[in-house]
């Protein structure tokens, strides 16, 4: 199995970001606009913790992203580059 690369790694961070937040907030505006006003708090408490937990995902998410990031420019300032003959051979 071929290893990904920082790009790889950063795309795939994105899109999990992108998918939780947008999960927290179609979440939050269901409590905020029909849970809330119909039944209260107490009613709502289990999406508020889900949507916490999702904001969570998405801070970790933001982590890998900024270190995935960081070794491209590093790899890019020292030279190293993914796109040799002998790396592509072995995938």
């Amino acid at each position: 199995m071929a290893t990904k690369t920082n790009l790889e790694r950063a795309i795939w961070e994105e899109r999990w970001f992108w998918v939780a937040a947008l999960l927290a907030n179609c979440s939050l505006a269901y409590l905020h606009f029909v849970v809330v006003p119909a039944e209260g708090w107490k009613r709502g408490e289990g999406l508020f913790f889900g949507s916490f937990i999702l904001t969570g995902v998405m801070s970790g998410c933001v982590f890998r992203l900024t270190r995935a990031y960081k070794r491209e420019i590093a790899d890019l300032k020292s030279g190293a580059t993914d796109d040799s003959p002998a790396t592509q051979d072995s995938e």
